[in-house]
């Protein structure tokens, strides 16, 4: 079984952008203050964020994270953060559809890679975003500043040799 997060991301990220037309998939990336796996910006406006999980400890500490006094999956449930779908993403057999609450959906990754929907996400909400531009702008942002550490870290290995 895959256990490593990081190979998971990368199958999913790889499953998603053979799918994805004009959407955008990232990993690792901010939305509202809540670090998302892999999050997709879909191109009708829509945002789908996907949670890795690679043990039931993990999975229940989920549960736990806040912001601002509020814990995240009630503001999910009630449709106040960007994502309108959530999905947990999980090892072959480590949960099943039960585990999950009504407004997560559940993605499993076999051993061998394959990738299976057990629960389609339900849509938490259709609110547009506020304000398209400056949801872009702030990803655009966000990206060229990933882009330019990026660079300087290899800069850096690279005057280091």
């Amino acid at each position: 079984m895959i256990f490593r997060e990081d190979e998971m991301c990368i199958r999913l990220y790889n499953h998603l952008e053979q799918k994805r037309g004009h959407d955008i998939v990232l990993p690792n990336f901010f939305l509202d203050d809540y670090e998302c796996d892999l999050v997709k910006f879909h191109a009708d406006g829509t945002v789908t964020e996907y949670e890795i999980k690679i043990s039931i400890e993990d999975f229940k500490k989920d549960f736990t994270k806040k912001r601002k006094g509020k814990f995240k999956h009630k503001e999910l449930a009630k449709g106040d953060l960007q994502p309108n779908y959530f999905y947990f993403v999980v090892p072959k057999g480590l949960i099943n559809e039960k585990h999950v609450p009504r407004y997560v959906g559940l993605i499993e990754i076999s051993k061998t890679g394959s990738i299976k929907v057990l629960k389609k996400a339900p849509i938490l909400h259709l609110k547009p975003h506020k304000d398209p531009v400056s949801k872009y702008r702030d990803l655009a942002t966000k990206l060229s500043y990933r882009e330019m550490t990026w660079r300087q870290k290899y800069n850096e290995l690279k005057q280091n040799k």
